[in-house]
């Protein structure tokens, strides 16, 4: 789990910093007793759609990386103006039965997609924490 998560920070934070010349501050809250290696994750982006683009782009890659390290995915772009209600979203994590579930979110942002911050949440398949 380490390196899976090493490999997100490593992976996604010099493409996010790349957007724009700003500081970056990470901030990791992990459960130290979780060590499990995941092996099937299910990839929720919360996108807006100025930045759809962008996020496609980096499902792709991240899929590609995710193959090279024996990690099975699926990602979800969430569309702001789906219909689709949170039961349906949940229908559909649990068909697909991750190991996983890493959601991507923009929690503040000053009007364009590119500046805010970001936030990055995996969550165990078996005890949802």
């Amino acid at each position: 789990m380490k390196k899976s998560l090493y490999f997100l920070f490593i992976f996604l934070m010099p493409i996010i910093s790349l957007l724009d010349c700003t500081s970056a501050k990470i901030v990791s809250n992990k459960d130290v007793g979780f060590n499990k290696k995941l092996k099937k994750i299910f990839v929720f982006i919360n996108a807006t759609k100025d930045s759809k683009s962008f996020w496609k782009g980096m499902a792709d890659r991240l899929t590609n990386e995710f193959k090279q390290r024996g990690i099975e995915s699926v990602f979800y772009l969430r569309d702001p103006l789906s219909l689709e209600t949170d039961e349906d979203f949940s229908k559909k994590v649990s068909a697909y039965g991750p190991d996983g579930l890493l959601i991507i979110k923009q929690t503040v942002t000053s009007g364009d997609w590119r500046v805010g911050d970001y936030e990055l949440s995996i969550i165990d398949g078996e005890t949802k924490k």
